[in-house]
């Protein structure tokens, strides 16, 4: 049964939140039925869910939140709603991107993402929208649509792709760090004015042949603003 237990830790190590792991009610039980320390973990039980707790809001604290200006700039939209909405733009995006040899004629080219709208339900269904930045007087060919882009300033967090829980944590900084405030749009259709860039996609869409390029490193952005101080 102990080695069950173990088992059971190893196989939930991979979640971001480690006070999940007392919560667990499959751990709760087998837990329970190791009777040798049934009792002491049932009394340390209140101090260990604190020091977890605490672990967790020291984590959960960014450090490395940078305050950055994203330009304006001219995009090729692509937007769909459906099954794995992103896959589907991140094809249409590439393929024009490398049609058009992007890189050659605009080398700052950046790309930028977003739910649209965000999931609503238990099904998970949503949409998502991909910007790709583009000289001001380049056509693109349908199913994308050109927009402008007014950029502005961004608070950045940086992630390995998947761990989108730390969005909360990037949430709490804007509302905690007294120097920023929120400025975004308040809509959950275009994901509350928040972005996704998709890190270095001028040297992964050139590198990859087909297909929606491996993005492993992306920055959440949360628009603000600096806060009115009182004179």
């Amino acid at each position: 049964m102990l080695q069950k237990f173990v088992e059971a830790l190893k196989e939930r190590a991979y979640l971001p939140a480690p006070t999940v792991l007392l919560k667990d009610d499959n751990l709760q039980k087998l837990i329970h039925s190791l009777s040798p320390v049934k009792n002491q973990f049932q009394e340390e039980r209140v101090s260990d869910m604190e020091k977890l707790n605490q672990a967790e809001e020291n984590l959960s604290k960014l450090k490395d939140v940078r305050i950055i200006h994203i330009p304006p700039a001219t995009v090729a939209a692509a937007h769909f709603i459906g099954e794995e909405p992103e896959n589907q733009v991140g094809k249409w995006i590439s393929d024009f991107a490398r049609q058009s040899r992007i890189w050659e004629i605009y080398p700052q080219v950046r790309l930028f993402g977003f739910n649209a709208p965000n999931p609503v339900d238990e099904t998970g269904r949503h949409g998502y929208e991909m910007w790709l930045t583009i000289p001001e007087d380049m056509e693109v060919p349908e199913p994308l649509e050109k927009k402008r882009f007014e950029g502005g300033v961004y608070a950045a967090h940086m992630i390995r792709m998947g761990n989108f829980y730390e969005w909360a944590w990037l949430d709490r900084w804007v509302q905690e760090n007294g120097e920023y405030v929120y400025r975004g749009s308040g809509n959950p259709e275009n994901m509350f004015g928040s972005l996704e860039e998709h890190l270095n996609y001028f040297t992964l869409v050139q590198e990859m042949q087909e297909g929606e390029p491996e993005v492993l490193q992306l920055d959440l952005l949360i628009p603000v603003i600096k806060r009115k101080t009182e004179k």
